[in-house]
């Protein structure tokens, strides 16, 4: 990170973004920008919010709400909800919810 100031909130906006790319449906993307934001933050390694993303991504690529909604419970453990994370886990378990029943689908 070559800004100084930007590392105390790099953590919550790589998390915020890649939540992003996840209630989207774009897992390739969400991925991909994954391994770029442990290289440029390696202090989010191994953090409840790396757990989180772990899981979450995991669940996204085998298509299991089940999984999805276990990460969320866990998370929620340590961390209340907002509005906006709400909104987006709402947007992640409808598109795995239309992925079950066939009617979606998750790039």
């Amino acid at each position: 990170m070559n800004v100084p100031l930007l590392k105390p909130c790099a953590k919550d906006v790589f998390f915020k973004a890649l939540i992003v790319y996840m209630a989207y449906g774009n897992l390739e993307d969400a991925n991909i920008k994954y391994k770029t934001f442990i290289n440029e933050d390696p202090t989010m390694l191994e953090t409840r919010e790396d757990q989180f993303l772990k899981a979450s991504l995991a669940a996204l690529a085998e298509k299991n709400l089940d999984s999805f909604q276990q990460a969320c419970s866990k998370f929620k453990a340590f961390t209340d909800f907002d509005k906006w994370k709400l909104t987006m886990f709402a947007q992640i378990t409808n598109k795995l919810n239309k992925v079950e029943t066939g009617e979606g689908f998750i790039d």
